[in-house]
């Protein structure tokens, strides 16, 4: 699945419920609006090595405000990429919202996300199926500290009562 898709798109989601999907930031945003969220990401590396992050308190706002991400409550083994992004808008190939001035962040990196600079982290990116290095890739970059191309994400929510 090539996530370098529209704001509409990722408004609306895509993809097939088992693998290479988004359910939508409206469903996203719905969701997390009624009641605290946690977040729990999981990441798998290029030679099958695995970690998690955990917020514990997880918001993503509605369309007109730009669907921003709310996150605290870090813990787990990948490191915390969301550190500098708390607060962002989403950002896609046609709606920039990032904070860097010279580089369109959701192109640069090919695919959308809650980007403050374009490093910290997409897992939406582009997959490939070797250890390559770069911004384009789905990363993590806390985990290994530097834009190695992920083999897989998953984030789940669920209410935090």
């Amino acid at each position: 699945m090539d996530f370098y898709k529209s704001w509409a798109n990722y408004k609306e989601g895509f993809g097939n419920t088992c693998y290479d999907y988004w359910i939508g930031n409206d469903v996203i945003s719905s969701l997390t609006s009624e009641m605290n969220h946690e977040l729990h990401i999981g990441v798998l590396g290029s030679d099958c090595d695995q970690a998690y992050v955990r917020y514990s308190s997880f918001h993503v706002g509605d369309e007109d405000s730009g669907y921003p991400i709310t996150v605290s409550g870090y813990s787990g083994e990948a490191g915390d990429s969301f550190r500098d992004n708390n607060g962002m808008k989403f950002s896609t190939f046609d709606r920039d919202n990032d904070e860097d001035a010279n580089i369109h962040c959701a192109k640069e990196r090919q695919g959308a996300w809650w980007y403050k600079n374009c490093y910290d982290s997409s897992l939406n990116g582009k997959f490939v199926q070797s250890a390559e290095t770069g911004l384009s890739y789905m990363t993590w970059w806390a985990w290994k500290e530097k834009s190695v191309a992920l083999h897989g994400s998953l984030m789940m929510i669920r209410p935090n009562v």
